[in-house]
């Protein structure tokens, strides 16, 4: 499965360096903006509808417009019970926003190793913000970097998990989090994975779905592609997450 994915992956990347060459966007870079462009209206319009007044801003490294229109729909749409983020930013305050909206109806947790951004997002949330080394850690038969978070969060169930950290690398990029969504996991749930385009969060995810699979769990995937990909995976009842 890891190789037919994999040439998949190359296959695409030649063909949008192909028609760079000539100065040429793919069929599918277009649709891509055109997405890109569908969400970023649409989290204006749940930001007005909901009251949220934060300040935006889909560029970068920070959070794209599909990630922002994926949470914001998705808390405003369903009550979840314990949220789970790695990796804050614009993602926190999002979170944060709708928290105060839904009066402290759900709990949040996240995690960030860059100290430096931590104290940033933490002055401007109210949500605790958790600053976590990276540890080695050993997820199946690999060992990567992953947040030190075990004595954080012991054996509490997530509804909601995000991956977006830390820092992605080529290969097995934020693997450590299939170590939480396998210990973690509440029986009803979604798991998005930012960043989706790339190898690395591929592995993640794909070993992610055999995990589950392998575990008997029924689920549904999708997978959203504006200016970031971005995977999900929803348990029956928050499978309209993978219909957004």
């Amino acid at each position: 499965m890891n190789l037919k994915h994999r040439l998949k992956h190359l296959r695409r990347k030649l063909r949008i360096k192909l028609l760079k060459i000539f100065g040429l966007p793919s069929a599918q870079m277009i649709a891509e903006k055109h997405t890109e462009q569908l969400c970023f209206a649409t989290v204006n319009e749940l930001k007005r509808i909901h009251n949220i007044n934060i300040p935006l801003y889909p560029f970068r490294g920070a959070a794209n417009s599909s990630l922002m229109y994926l949470i914001m729909r998705a808390l405003t749409s369903y009550d979840f019970k314990n949220v789970i983020e790695f990796g804050c930013g614009q993602s926190t305050y999002i979170f944060d926003a709708i928290l105060k909206i839904k009066q402290n109806k759900f709990e949040m947790t996240s995690f960030e190793n860059n100290e430096f951004w931590q104290k940033q997002v933490q002055e401007k949330v109210d949500t605790p913000v958790t600053l976590a080394p990276l540890i080695q850690t050993q997820v199946l038969d690999q060992t990567v970097q992953f947040y030190d978070y075990k004595s954080k969060i012991g054996k509490e169930k997530f509804d909601f998990i995000l991956v977006d950290g830390p820092y992605g690398v080529k290969n097995y990029s934020r693997y450590g989090s299939l170590n939480v969504i396998l210990e973690n996991l509440a029986d009803d749930y979604v798991i998005i994975f930012d960043d989706a385009e790339r190898w690395g969060e591929k592995q993640s995810y794909l070993s992610t779905v055999e995990q589950l699979r392998k575990k008997g769990l029924k689920f549904h995937t999708r997978l959203l592609e504006a200016d970031k990909h971005q995977f999900i995976i929803a348990s029956e009842k928050y499978r309209g997450v993978c219909h957004y």
